[in-house]
C-alpha cells in the first residue's frame, strides 16, 4: 500500500501528468528565464525561440551597423577631413578680399581669420609634407600677412609695406614664387606716387632644413630696383626661413621665423604679367647702387630752383626713398637671431646682421 502510495505521489508531480494549465506555467516560467540567463535576450521574447544560428548573424548585424556609424563618426570629425579645411579656406579667401593683403582688415576680423589659419595648420599636420609636394612649385600672390609680437615691421615688403611706404609707393602687387627646383622669387610691384611703376625683387635658393614639418631656408641675393627702365641693385644678401603648413590647389599657409602668418594664393592675379616683372628685372646688367643717391641729389638741384613747395615735396621724397630703400624692403619674415641654423650665425657680414628686423 505504501508504495502504491508513493508511486502514486510520483506520477502526480511527473511534468508528463501535469494539467494543461500547469504545463502552461512552466513553459512560460523556461521562457522567461531563457531570456534572463542568455545574452541574446536582445531579441524580443516570442512564442517560439530564434535558433541560435539566426540570434548569432542578427547579433553580427547589429554590430557592423554599429561600427560602420561609429567609422562615420570619426571621419566626419578627423581633422584632415577635406570639407572642413575646404571651409575654412573658403573663409579665409572671402574675409581677405579687398583688404590691400591684409593691411586694412579690422582687428576683429584678423583675430577669426588667424584662428582659421591656425587651423588650416593642424589640418596639415595630418597631410603629405607639403615640400615634396609638386604643387608647390607655383606662382603665388602673398594674399594676406599677420604679424606676430615678434616682428618688427611688415613680414612681406617691409617698408614697401609700412604706412609711409604704402603712402609713396602705393602697393601694386605683392608676390612670392617658389620655381623647381629650389628658386625662390620675392616681388613688390609699386606706383611711386601714383604715377611712375617700378618693382623690387630678390632672387634666393632653398634648402630644407627639417623636412618632416617643412620648413626651409632661403638664401637672398642682393635686391634689385627698377624705376622705369632702369635697374638698380643695392642692399645685402639677405636669410630668411618659412614653414609651409598648409598646401592645396588654391592656397599656400606659411609661418614666418619670427611666427607670422602667411595665406598666398594661386591663379588670377599671380599669373599676370605684373607677376612677372621680376624676369625683366634679371634679364639687364644692374646699374650700381652709387647711382642713386647720385640722381638724388642731382634732381634737388635742378627742383631748387623751382618754389618753395616743389623744394619741400622734393626733398620729402628723397627722404622717404632713403627711408623705404636704406634697409632692403621685400624681406619676407626673419628668424629670430636667437633661432637661427648654425650655419648662419657664422656669418660676419655686418649688413647681413642690420636685416635680420625687417
Amino acid at each position: 500500500m505504501m508504495l502504491q502510495g508513493y508511486d502514486r505521489r510520483l506520477t502526480i508531480f511527473s511534468p508528463y501528468r501535469l494539467e494543461p494549465t500547469a504545463k502552461t506555467a512552466i513553459n512560460h516560467s523556461r521562457r522567461n528565464m531563457t531570456a534572463f540567463i542568455t545574452p541574446l535576450s536582445i531579441f524580443p521574447s516570442s512564442t517560439s525561440t530564434p535558433s541560435l544560428s539566426n540570434q548569432c548573424k542578427r547579433l553580427r548585424k547589429t554590430r557592423s551597423s554599429q561600427t560602420n556609424r561609429h567609422q562615420t563618426i570619426r571621419a566626419i570629425n578627423s581633422p584632415s577631413s577635406p570639407p572642413q579645411a575646404s571651409t575654412l579656406v573658403d573663409e579665409v579667401l572671402q574675409a581677405i578680399e579687398n583688404t590691400d593683403f591684409g593691411a586694412s582688415m579690422p582687428q576683429q576680423t584678423r583675430a577669426k581669420i588667424d584662428r582659421n589659419i591656425l587651423a588650416l595648420c593642424g589640418i596639415g599636420k595630418y597631410r603629405t609634407n607639403p615640400m615634396v609636394d609638386t604643387r608647390i612649385f607655383n606662382n603665388y600672390t602673398v594674399a594676406y600677412t599677420s604679424s606676430s609680437s615678434a616682428q618688427t615691421g611688415a613680414p612681406a615688403g617691409g617698408r614697401f609695406r609700412s604706412t609711409l611706404g604704402r603712402l609713396f609707393f602705393p602697393t601694386r602687387g605683392l608676390f612670392q614664387h617658389v620655381l623647381s627646383p629650389n628658386i625662390v622669387i620675392n616681388l613688390v610691384c609699386f606706383r611711386l606716387l601714383g604715377f611712375l611703376n617700378g618693382c623690387v625683387s630678390l632672387k634666393g635658393t632653398l634648402q630644407s632644413l627639417e623636412p618632416d614639418t617643412g620648413k626651409i631656408e632661403v638664401n637672398f641675393e642682393p635686391p634689385r630696383l627698377r624705376l622705369a627702365n632702369a635697374v638698380f641693385e643695392y642692399g645685402p644678401k639677405t636669410t630668411v626661413q618659412l614653414t609651409t603648413t598648409y598646401l592645396d590647389d588654391r592656397v599656400r599657409v606659411g609661418v614666418g621665423g619670427r611666427g607670422s602668418l602667411f595665406v598666398f594664393t594661386s591663379g588670377g592675379l599671380a599669373d599676370s604679367m605684373m607677376a612677372q616683372e621680376w624676369k625683366h628685372v634679371f634679364d639687364v646688367k644692374p646699374l650700381p647702387a652709387v647711382l642713386l643717391p647720385l640722381i638724388a641729389v642731382l634732381t634737388i638741384i635742378v627742383v631748387w630752383k623751382s618754389t618753395w613747395v616743389m623744394r619741400a615735396a622734393m626733398l620729402l621724397l628723397v627722404l622717404c626713398m632713403t627711408y623705404v630703400l636704406g634697409r632692403n624692403g621685400t624681406t619676407a619674415d626673419d628668424p629670430d637671431p636667437s633661432q637661427r641654423a648654425p650655419a648662419a650665425k657664422k656669418r660676419t657680414s655686418a649688413h647681413e646682421q642690420d636685416t635680420h628686423d625687417n
